[in-house]
C-alpha cells in the first residue's frame, strides 16, 4: 500500500494509506487524481487545519477504515463517535472546518446530526 504524508498548518505530518485518505478526503482524492501520479516523498499541505485537529480527524478516518458510516438520526451514532464528538465547541467547529475543506461528508454529516440532536 502507498502512503501519503499530510502536514497540518503548524507543520504537523501525518503518514497515511493513500488508498484511505482518498476514499473519505475528496479534496485529497481530486490532487491525486488531478495529478494522475503521485509521489510518496511528497507532502501535501493541508493549510486550514491545524495538528491537534488533523490528528482529531484522521483518528476517525483510521477508525473507520475509509468507509465510514452513514448518519441520518441521532440514534445512528456509534458509541466510539459519541466519544470522539465530546469536545468543546471550538474543537468541534474545528473540526467542521477540517471537514468541509476536505470535503468529508460523511464526516460533517456526523458533525451536524451531533449538533442538531438536543434541537
Amino acid at each position: 500500500m502507498s502512503q501519503v504524508k499530510l502536514v497540518s498548518n503548524d507543520g504537523v505530518r501525518f503518514t497515511v494509506d493513500s488508498e484511505i485518505v482518498k476514499k473519505c478526503m475528496k479534496t485529497v482524492k481530486n490532487l491525486f487524481d488531478g495529478l494522475g501520479k503521485f509521489e510518496p516523498e511528497e507532502e501535501i499541505p493541508i493549510p486550514v487545519v491545524n495538528g491537534e485537529i488533523l490528528k482529531k480527524v484522521m483518528d476517525w478516518v483510521i477508525h473507520h477504515k475509509g468507509e465510514p458510516p452513514f448518519y441520518q438520526e441521532v440514534r445512528d451514532i456509534r458509541e466510539w463517535d459519541k466519544n470522539f464528538l465530546e469536545v468543546d465547541d471550538e474543537t468541534l467547529s474545528d473540526i467542521i472546518e477540517a471537514a468541509n475543506y476536505l470535503e468529508m461528508g460523511d464526516l460533517l454529516q456526523l458533525c451536524y446530526v451531533h449538533t442538531w440532536r438536543d434541537k
